[in-house]
């Protein structure tokens, strides 16, 4: 059985920011929620990315059992992939559930040794375009890459957007969904990319036949400045989980 899927804010660059947005939320809401912070090192670019000095404080103390705190980032290279995940796991400590991955086809035996040093963390594999581009954009080709991470990933996140605000194609995502869950059932789903508060509903279709994540980036910014908008990311949660509850006997 794939775990729950959950309703994704990436973005954050404060601890005032998550708080604001937990705050903010309806007493009754109780999807899961994946609170994101984008992570680099030194020379990674500001605006949506914490200073590594805030890092240890951007999630909250108290164990909410409806979050789910993950770090978004991609390695500077293959190879220090271990190295830098267990540098950022080491630096938040328990507050962080584990990482998004977002680079194309990471080693399988890196996310492995990863778990085996920190326990049972949550992976998201992010399908970006350069992860795509590698399976010739085959929905059966991606199924069978996705095979060698079928113990290790928890979800696999549809995202040829990769932050950009790029839309994804709807029927490509649901040939998609259709192959992975055909062969790998317990693995969850997930899309990103283009989605914003005002346009969930275009996921309808899509809803009526997968239970699936909902991750959002820039379209919980504000258009002039890029700035993180609060009341954009608390908008789209009550609007995607409203949305996702409609649909919640699915798959």
């Amino acid at each position: 059985m794939p775990p729950e899927s959950y309703i994704g804010i990436t973005g954050f660059a404060t601890p005032k920011q998550i708080r604001s947005f937990l705050w903010d939320l309806p007493r009754n809401f109780d999807n899961l929620l994946m609170i994101a912070v984008l992570a680099g090192l030194p020379n990674s670019p500001a605006g949506r990315y914490p200073s590594l000095k805030l890092l240890p404080r951007m999630f909250p103390e108290s164990s909410d059992k409806r979050t789910l705190n993950l770090v978004h980032f991609q390695p500077t290279e293959q190879s220090k992939l271990l190295d830098e995940m267990s540098y950022f796991q080491d630096l938040i400590g328990e507050r962080c559930h584990g990482f998004q991955l977002n680079t194309a086809w990471p080693d399988p035996r890196t996310i492995e040794t990863y778990k085996i040093r920190f326990g049972q963390k949550t992976i998201v594999l992010q399908i970006n375009s350069k992860a795509m581009d590698e399976v010739r954009r085959s929905p059966t080709e991606l199924t069978t890459r996705l095979k060698a991470y079928a113990d290790l990933a928890n979800y696999a996140l549809i995202d040829p957007s990769a932050g950009r605000g790029r839309s994804f194609d709807l029927d490509f995502a649901a040939e998609c969904f259709s192959s992975i869950r055909g062969i790998l059932p317990d693995l969850g789903l997930g899309v990103a990319g283009g989605l914003a508060p005002d346009n969930l509903n275009r996921l309808r279709p899509l809803l009526a036949n997968y239970r699936f994540s909902i991750d959002v980036e820039t379209g919980v910014r504000r258009y002039s400045n890029d700035e993180f908008d609060v009341s954009k990311a608390v908008s789209f949660a009550v609007k995607a989980g409203r949305l996702s509850k409609q649909y919640a006997q699915v798959d």
